[in-house]
């Protein structure tokens, strides 16, 4: 299948071609957020995920028991559990739908309990810049700057500077803020209890018919069924031995490609890097994984960006670049890459006939 390798910051990442961003291991935080995938914004540090539990604040590393990838997806889940409360957290860039989105479903469920316990889930965003925060009385959710926000099940407020953020009568009502605090109030659960809430975070307009017809039931399951379908397409013809392990570095691979074909091979700071080498990698794992499309775009990326192949520069915040930056081996790797970009064109023809 060829090594994938990713140069990121975190192990557990989420993107989708137009958004990226990581969720460290550690503190359980959504940060390093690239918008466009190239382009690392400031309007959102980090979003910050924590539960009121009757009147005690758990951040949710606190009482985090495990972290994963569901499996052969892009969805970040992660486990938490005090006493008799079970927590899950998946977290992701959609697959297709609303893809400039960062989305945090959250399920709590109970085991059998002595009394009631009231339970409220808490969504802290940090920006590194002030913004303008409101509510727009129109579309049912707020504006923080560049970003859309909405709580999409539960009854929620806002705190801003530690203070409720009031929208009276329905009135936009605007104020300036570097962080802000969203409480869902989930309400008093009983034994063998479960709820929901699903918090969405867009750099785009949020789609009121979308919400309108959000199968709020379902929506995990859209998300899983999306990866499942897509690596169902692909001719599995080296999944013998690890399918586990290749299915999963395929969806990592799928998630660093952006819709113009590039794959992302490093991200280092506010830039994005990436290696033609790498994406001859990567084409050759996409193409024996018999996902031909993917493949297809990272050649027509390649072969469209200078038709003199001077394809080792910098283009906006994407870096084009090759790993040794020897004068006397660019004629090389230029012969090398051309050779591999034949081979490559003759695999794919060999996977068709074997689709046909």
């Amino acid at each position: 299948m060829g090594t994938i390798f990713i140069y990121a910051q975190a192990e557990y990442f989420s993107a989708n071609g137009q958004i990226y961003f990581e969720v460290d291991d550690l503190n359980y935080k959504i940060k390093n957020i690239f918008n466009g995938m190239t382009n690392k914004t400031d309007m959102l540090d980090e979003v910050e995920l924590g539960f009121y539990i009757n009147k005690n604040y758990y951040p949710l590393h606190k009482i985090a028991t495990g972290i994963k990838y569901i499996e052969n997806t892009g969805i970040i889940e992660i486990t938490a559990k005090k006493n008799d409360i079970n927590i899950k957290c998946s977290i992701y860039a959609p697959f297709d739908a609303n893809k400039d989105s960062i989305f945090v479903v959250t399920d709590v469920s109970t085991e059998k309990l002595d009394k009631k316990v009231k339970v409220n889930f808490v969504y802290k965003l940090y920006s590194k810049k002030y913004g303008n925060i409101y509510w727009n009385k129109w579309r049912k959710y707020y504006c923080f700057g560049e970003l859309y926000i909405k709580p999409l099940l539960n009854y929620n407020s806002l705190k801003v500077g530690g203070k409720k953020f009031e929208t009276k009568n329905n009135k936009i009502r605007k104020k300036k803020t570097d962080h802000i605090e969203f409480l869902s109030y989930v309400g008093e659960l009983e034994n063998y209890d479960e709820k929901r809430e699903i918090f969405m975070i867009s750099f785009s307009s949020i789609d009121k018919e979308f919400v309108n017809n959000l199968p709020s039931h379902y929506i995990l399951n859209q998300e899983i069924n999306s990866w499942v379908y897509w690596q169902d397409e692909g001719k599995n013809i080296e999944f013998e031995k690890n399918e586990k392990i290749v299915k999963q570095n395929l969806a990592l691979l799928k998630m660093l490609q952006l819709e113009n074909g590039l794959v992302v091979s490093e991200i280092k700071k506010n830039k994005i890097n990436t290696y033609v080498d790498d994406m001859l990698y990567s084409a050759y794992a996409f193409v024996n994984a018999g996902h031909l499309k993917e493949a297809e775009k990272i050649f027509e990326y390649i072969l469209n960006y200078d038709k003199e192949l001077s394809i080792f520069q910098h283009n906006d915040n994407v870096a084009i670049v090759q790993k040794s930056n020897q004068d006397s081996k660019n004629d090389l790797n230029a012969g090398l890459f051309l050779i591999g970009v034949l081979r490559l064109r003759i695999g794919m023809l060999i996977c068709y006939m074997k689709n046909l």
